[in-house]
């Protein structure tokens, strides 16, 4: 996978993450979701880098 493509999948799940902890300001109920959801894109962009080449 390019990198390039790579880097453009990761932008795109960091700013949902990112819109969802912002929505988690007016929903405290959603903290955990949130943070779910950043330890996954954490991981995910880890294998996509690691095992991406």
């Amino acid at each position: 996978m390019p990198l390039v493509l790579v880097k453009a999948l990761l932008a795109g799940a960091a700013t949902v993450v990112y819109k969802v902890i912002f929505a988690a300001f007016d929903q405290p109920i959603s903290w955990a979701l949130a943070g779910l959801l950043g330890i996954l894109t954490v991981v995910g962009g880890y294998i996509f880098f690691v095992e991406g080449d």
